[in-house]
């Protein structure tokens, strides 16, 4: 696979990670998630290889949308985790103790 069709892939994964993000779907998040890291292992070790002059350009643009998209993603899972925060219930709640004092 070329290294502008892995970067391609690498935004599909993203925007369906965005995707499972707000829904809530970890499952299909980690399954997303080994995904992209193996799409992102296979373009590290073609890049190693070196960049066609013919593709450099395209490459920088969808590097850049593949960078907004991470972003994007990063924003998203940020509010979820904000949100499931505020949903879950303090660790340790006030009572009253033995001796009638709260604790």
């Amino acid at each position: 696979m070329s290294n502008l069709k892995l970067v391609h892939e690498l935004i599909r994964l993203t925007e369906l990670q965005v995707e499972a993000a707000r829904n809530l779907d970890g499952d299909r998040l980690t399954q997303l998630n080994g995904q992209r890291a193996d799409r992102t292992f296979e373009l590290h070790v073609q890049l190693q290889e070196g960049i066609a002059d013919d593709e450099r350009d395209a490459l920088a643009e969808q590097v850049g949308v593949l960078r907004a998209m991470e972003i994007r993603l990063e924003k998203v899972a940020g509010a979820v985790s904000d949100v499931l925060d505020a949903a879950r219930p303090p660790r340790r709640v006030a009572t009253y103790g033995r001796r009638g004092r709260m604790g």
